[in-house]
């Protein structure tokens, strides 16, 4: 590959890196310019990303101040784009009272915040979203004691909820430790970055392995992460297998799903995964990037 053809790639990259998260009105940094940046390798960011953004400041592509690197000039507020982290910062920090619930049901196993709070760029009414991951045939029984813990709890999100509350928490994924690697059908940018940006902030002794780890293919489009290895992690403990307590996760499956059948909106369940998404977030974020993609080929 020529010096000019890995320019231009680079080039793509860091607009199309740029645009994605300019859907989120969030200005990225240098540093998480590389660490997001989307198909290219480190070696080519490594060599040319400084000499890449200086010529695209030049044609007017970028704008940047002292810190942040903009996309359109009229979005160059760094006190806005600090604020964003800080509020990121201080939910992610208030995540950690989610974490004696969690602990109280043994077979959790992990627990990640996911969206806007992980990424690192918050507002002060985004809700705190987790992703609960749980041994095998028993995220059912897993969902419905934490139910009970956190009923009553000022800051459990409610479905039936009317006013919003700033930083609820949000338990709108569960998985099992057997279903953590995405579907071939589900991989692509959007389940890419949610990934690389899941925090987790619980790991059961002997659970060290990490949702980027079980999905390398993640490397196809976020070249960052091609080289995640754990070679420390220890072996999963093996479950104890009780058939008496399959059975009830079983009833516990149908039991949900009876009642959630009554109250649908984006439900996507089954015994072994749960995720609950009002919208098709997928979709909005893919067709606002779009659009100003668009208007990048426009200059």
């Amino acid at each position: 590959m020529t010096v000019l053809t890995q320019l231009r790639k680079l080039q793509t990259a860091i607009l199309l890196t740029l645009a994605y998260s300019q859907v989120f009105g969030v200005a990225l940094t240098k540093e998480e310019l590389r660490h997001r940046l989307l198909k290219v390798s480190k070696n080519q960011a490594a060599l040319y990303l400084d000499k890449v953004l200086l010529l695209l400041e030049e044609k007017g592509f970028v704008y940047t101040d002292t810190e942040y690197i903009y996309l359109t000039k009229e979005n160059q507020n760094s006190r806005e784009q600090d604020v964003k982290r800080e509020h990121a910062i201080n939910k992610l920090t208030q995540a950690a009272s989610f974490l004696p619930y969690v602990q109280k049901i043994p077979w959790i196993t992990s627990v990640y915040v996911t969206g806007s709070v992980a990424a690192g760029f918050s507002s002060p009414h985004d809700d705190i979203d987790f992703l609960v991951i749980t041994e095998k045939n028993r995220l059912w029984l897993s969902r419905i004691w934490l139910f009970f813990l956190l009923r009553g709890h000022p800051l459990r999100r409610k479905r039936s909820q009317t006013n919003h509350l700033d930083g609820a928490w949000c338990t709108n994924m569960w998985l099992e430790e057997n279903t953590t690697l995405v579907r071939q059908s589900e991989r692509s940018v959007y389940t890419a970055y949610e990934l690389l940006q899941a925090e987790r902030i619980y790991a059961k002794e002997g659970y060290k392995k990490t949702l980027l780890e079980d999905n390398c293919w993640t490397h196809v489009f976020l070249q960052t992460v091609a080289s995640v290895k754990n070679k420390n992690a220890k072996k999963k403990k093996k479950n104890n297998f009780s058939p008496a307590v399959d059975l009830l996760n079983v009833c516990s499956y149908y039991a949900q799903s009876a009642y959630m059948q009554l109250h649908q909106t984006r439900e996507t369940t089954d015994l072994h995964q749960a995720s609950f998404h009002p919208r098709d977030t997928r979709r909005l974020i893919y067709q606002k990037w779009h659009k100003i993609v668009l208007t990048l080929g426009q200059k």
